[in-house]
This record gives structure tokens, sequence and C-alpha cells, in this order.
């Protein structure tokens, strides 16, 4: 049995989504510590991949950092920032194809160029958890 979770993307009975749970660092201050851009990049993507945005919020911090949070009907994206760490972490969890997931992942992570990265996938499901590195 097939349960139909995304457009015309059916799952087996059992899976949920895909789930990204990514942490990223930078050598120095780069598009990581560039909201605007990374909003602009991260809302051309939502666009490009077909993913239906409900609501973009976005907060900075004080003295620093910001957060940018797409609620798609999917799910949803979630990148927090803490440049004085030089340090983003990543969370994308989607009801769509692991190929979706991942391409949004490596696409985020090529525009944020890190020195260094790690990356666990998640594949969601009523029955167990199945985990993946990237």
């Amino acid at each position: 049995m097939t349960v139909p979770l995304h457009k015309n993307i059916k799952f087996s009975k059992g899976a949920i989504g895909f789930h990204i749970i990514a942490e990223l660092s930078f050598f120095k201050e780069t598009n990581a510590c560039n909201k605007e851009n990374l909003l602009n990049f991260l809302q051309t993507r939502i666009n490009d991949l077909h993913l239906n945005l409900k609501k973009l919020i976005t907060h900075n911090y004080f003295p620093h950092g910001f957060s940018i949070i797409a609620i798609v009907g999917e799910s949803h994206i979630a990148l927090h920032s803490w440049p004085e760490y030089h340090y983003i972490s990543v969370d994308i969890f989607l009801c769509t194809t692991k190929e979706i997931v991942t391409t949004l992942y490596n696409d985020i992570k090529n525009f944020l160029a890190p020195k260094h990265s790690y990356a666990l996938l998640l594949e969601r499901n009523i029955d167990s958890i199945r985990t993946e590195l990237l």
C-alpha cells in the first residue's frame, strides 16, 4: 500500500519523509554571515524544487546571529547562525523524496562553502528511523 504525501510522489506505507540535520563550520565570515544572501538563495531553491512555501520567518539575535525558518507544505527548513563561532546548523525535514532533500542540502552546502561539514540523513517512518551519514 502507498500513501501520497507530496504531489504525485508516493511512499511505502511506513515512510513519512527525510530529515537532514547538519553542522557547518567556516574559517571566517562568508555567505554564512549574510542573512539577505542566504535568504534569497533559499527562496530561489524552494521555488526551483517546487516546494510549497507557506511562511518564511527570520529572526536576528543580539549582538549577532540569525535564524531563517521556512515553513513549507512538505514540512520545514531551518538555518541557525552563530557568526562568532563561524557556524551554521541546518535542519531540513521534508515529506518528499530523498533526492529532493539531499539536493537541497547539497545546494545549501555548496552555496555556503563550509570548511567542515557533518550531516546525518534520517529516513523518518512509523516503524523505525534509518540513518545515513552524508
